[in-house]
């Protein structure tokens, strides 16, 4: 799948993965169809496993900064 961004209009390719077993949800990005790397998970639990309702949920997502991503880049990625 092929995403553009509403802020500059750059193109990120997306494959996306779930383990249901786990909860997980993967998101692989890259710029290219065929280069794409593990960026974000998403890890969905019952609230019950944290003290909370179980008719609720707790989702956590967990994403790794690339070397080269400048500081301007990481903060847009994580607002």
């Amino acid at each position: 799948m092929e995403g553009r961004s509403l802020l500059d209009g750059a193109v990120t390719f997306v494959k996306i993965s779930a383990d249901a077993a786990t909860g997980s949800v993967w998101f692989h990005l890259g710029a290219a169809a065929a280069a794409l790397t593990p960026r974000i998970v998403a890890h969905i639990v019952p609230g019950a496993h944290v003290g909370i309702s179980g008719d609720h949920c707790v989702l956590t997502l967990l994403a790794w900064r690339a070397a080269g991503m400048s500081d301007d880049r990481w903060r847009r990625l994580t607002a």
